[in-house]
């Protein structure tokens, strides 16, 4: 069950028993047991507010053609749904393990992003995707971070350009693809679609869901090639980034991109406070017109003024 839902439940719940005291007039039994439960779910509702649930998990709530009510769901529809909601994960837990990951090829880490249909939950006709037995605690919460940013990666996307072109600057571009066969398979079925994780929840009805997916289709991967130089401030290995202090200009962070061999990027530990040039890629995205802020890898970096 997904954070949201379970929040949900319980304050449902305390209504239910706020009500049944308020119309109680047993002072001896009734009342009494009634404060007593109340008591127990007001604090069993604070610990999960404090203490949400790290268990990767979605629910996707679908209306619409291909959807009859809560009763079923078109096979094919939901196959499609399927499996470009899981490509948006593995891709997006992919860049996150490796910032630098390339455009096509293997994806870092996609059997640790493997996600499984555990339930129907009720709402319109209901998808749960989850990991219900995940061994790692590190792996389940970075799942988790990611299925909540893509929920707002969706939400961006009905929202209008500025908010989609702040929000998708901060995605690889292997995430758009899936994004657009996501949002198609909804407007080809008129569809309406809730999709919860974590805490985090997106509701487009139809027309936002094909505006979403105009907005998407219409979004351009700009990238180019740029030489820098300046000081390099540093690479940590354990997440593949750098810091780099261009002449003249404002300090930049970013990935080491794929090609970058394990030797070379730990030779560029021993660069650190240097004056460097190094050969970046330069990547943005043009929505409608509008071009997000840019992000860098970083291929090579060699030594100057020695």
């Amino acid at each position: 069950m997904s954070h949201l839902r379970e929040l949900e439940e319980r304050r449902a719940e305390l209504g239910g028993l706020r009500s049944l005291l308020a119309s109680a007039h047993d002072e001896i039994f009734e009342k009494p047991l009634l404060r007593t439960k109340i008591a127990a779910r007001e604090q069993a509702l604070i610990e999960i507010e404090r203490n949400p649930s790290i268990a990767p998990e979605a629910e996707l709530l679908l209306g619409g053609r291909g959807v009859v009510g809560s009763l079923g769901i078109d096979a094919k529809f939901a196959a499609q749904i399927l499996e470009s909601y899981q490509d948006m994960v593995s891709n997006h837990h992919g860049a996150r393990l490796q910032p630098g990951m390339g455009d096509t090829g293997r994806r870092p880490g996609e059997q640790e992003s493997k996600l499984f249909l555990t339930a129907l939950p009720r709402g319109s006709f209901g998808l749960r995707l989850a990991q219900p037995q995940p061994h790692d605690f590190i792996s389940a919460q970075q799942m988790s971070v990611v299925m909540d940013e893509l929920t707002s990666l969706v939400d961006s996307a009905a929202g209008g350009d500025a908010s989609f072109s702040q929000s998708v600057e901060r995605f690889h571009p292997r995430v758009l693809v899936p994004l657009q066969r996501f949002l198609e398979t909804l407007a080809s079925r008129d569809a309406s679609i809730t999709l919860r994780s974590g805490s985090r929840q997106s509701t487009l009805v139809p027309e936002q869901v094909r505006a979403a997916r105009t907005r998407v289709a219409a979004t351009e991967t700009v990238s180019g090639e740029t030489t820098l130089q300046g000081i390099f401030r540093g690479v940590l290995l354990e997440s593949w980034r750098f810091d780099f202090v261009p002449d003249g200009q404002l300090p930049i962070s970013g990935a080491l991109a794929e090609s970058v061999a394990e030797t070379e990027a730990q030779g560029m530990v021993r660069l650190c406070n240097q004056r460097c040039e190094a050969v970046l890629n330069v990547i943005q995205y043009r929505t409608h017109g509008a071009l997000s802020r840019p992000t860098y890898e970083l291929k090579r970096l060699r030594q100057i003024g020695v």
